[in-house]
């Protein structure tokens, strides 16, 4: 009988053990993960996360376009998954209160015959499903950008629409980053009571961009393809690239689109050097997504990269997959 008992012991011991030991792990994780592939953040659940109001702003990256994912989003529309959606598999928040207003075209200039964002801001939160939500809203995500840069060159913009970047130094002048002040200004006028996060999440170094440019050029073109219409024997897309870009003996016959590839080098290197100084000055957090997409560039000549679709340009499943959870960490700081 005695024996019995200390058995009896023994266990109970073992079981309070490993219940604490359950405990003190599960406390310790911060592993984040899409939802049904792992328990969800305690972080996230002390934070209530799951339970506070987004909106999301911006471009075609924030709209999702080209994406192969198809969601239903908070208005009841079929349309592609975006960073609000995977945001949403990972903090569990309902799809009632993470709403997607991003629109492929729009633009930080407010002088493009695209709306500029702020319009869209305007619009949307003009719309009785939002407004009256408006004091409800506590996190507001904002990208944009990529057209004030890309566009013009690549044939989406006229060039007569183009406006400079400018300088955060100067805030008179009519200018992008001036353009940039207004949005936030607006964000903050219309959801008084929201965190600001604005995300960078498309990469604009000088490869990404001439990556862009030969993507125009040959459009959904492979390599072989490309060697078979031209006579030539590229072993590599990068050698291409340096061929149209580089090389020196070219410099006359790709002179107009090495202009424009080198005009959007400065705008871009100019935009996002400015935006980070305005976020500061602002009050807005800033998230550098694009040193992550960099990173996954292959590195074999290719210029493959499975978080960018083909035009080089628009994000992939796997890209909004892999950046998202740098979101939502971002957003637990903020809170």
């Amino acid at each position: 009988m005695k024996i019995q008992q200390k058995k009896r012991m023994i266990m109970v011991v073992l079981l309070i053990a490993i219940l604490l030991l359950s405990i003190a792990f599960a406390s310790s994780s911060t592993t984040l993960t899409i939802k049904g592939s792992a328990m969800l953040d305690p972080e996230l659940i002390e934070i209530g996360l799951a339970q506070k109001t987004s909106i999301w702003f911006g471009d075609s990256i924030m709209a999702g376009d080209g994406n192969t994912r198809k969601v239903t989003n908070s208005f009841g529309q079929e349309t592609t998954a975006s960073f609000p959606d995977y945001y949403r598999d990972i903090t569990n928040a309902e799809l009632s209160k993470t709403m997607n207003c991003g629109v492929g075209g729009s633009t930080i200039s407010a002088n493009t015959p695209y709306l500029s964002i702020e319009s869209y801001i305007n619009y949307f939160s003009s719309q009785p499903v939002i407004s009256n939500l408006a004091k409800e809203i506590e996190l507001v995500v904002l990208d944009g950008g990529g057209n004030d840069v890309i566009a013009y060159a690549l044939g989406g913009i006229e060039e007569s629409f183009k406006k400079e970047i400018g300088s955060s130094s100067n805030t008179t002048a009519d200018t992008v980053v001036n353009d940039f002040r207004k949005i936030l200004a607006t964000i903050k006028e219309k959801f008084p009571n929201a965190k600001i996060l604005y995300v960078h999440p498309i990469a604009l170094d000088e490869i990404a961009i001439e990556i862009m440019g030969i993507r125009a050029m040959f459009p959904n073109k492979t390599l072989e393809q490309i060697n078979q219409e031209n006579n030539t024997n590229f072993k590599t897309m990068q050698e291409v690239r340096y061929f149209v870009f580089q090389e020196p003996q070219n410099a006359s016959a790709f002179a107009q689109v090495r202009e424009k590839i080198n005009d959007m080098k400065v705008r871009a290197n100019s935009l996002y050097q400015e935006l980070p100084k305005i976020s500061k000055e602002l009050g807005v957090t800033y998230l550098d997504l694009s040193v992550l997409v960099k990173a996954n560039r292959a590195t074999d000549g290719s210029d493959n990269n499975n978080y960018i679709q083909a035009d080089g340009i628009h994000m992939t499943d796997a890209g909004y997959t892999a950046l998202t959870p740098s979101i939502v960490n971002k957003v637990k700081e903020m809170f």
